[in-house]
């Protein structure tokens, strides 16, 4: 390559970097937002239903066994892409953020 072809290339390199680095940046953004928003979800649904019918802390650990049966099984879905797991669950219950 020619000097000039050179420095064309090494400016048009950095612009196809560029553009992929800020493609994974808005996807991480977006899958982030989609997580924060599910977890504050099942947050909320988690509170409602204990509320709803009396249920106590032991349905947390039903509803981690029985989602660990569902998506760590057959399903494509793994449960640690969404962060899903006994802790988390009730870390959802315990801090109460859902509640106002």
């Amino acid at each position: 390559m020619k000097p000039q072809e050179t420095q064309n290339y090494k400016v048009f390199f950095n612009e196809i970097i560029a553009t992929i680095e800020q493609a994974r940046y808005d996807a991480f953004k977006s899958m982030n937002y989609s997580q924060i928003n599910q977890n504050f979800t099942l947050g909320k649904i988690i509170i409602e239903r204990q509320k709803e019918f009396g249920w106590g802390k032991s349905i947390v650990e039903r509803l981690s066994k029985d989602l660990k049966k569902i998506i760590d099984g057959e399903k494509v879905i793994h449960l640690k892409i969404f962060g899903i797991c006994d802790s988390f669950i009730w870390s959802i219950r315990t801090r109460r953020i859902y509640l106002n």
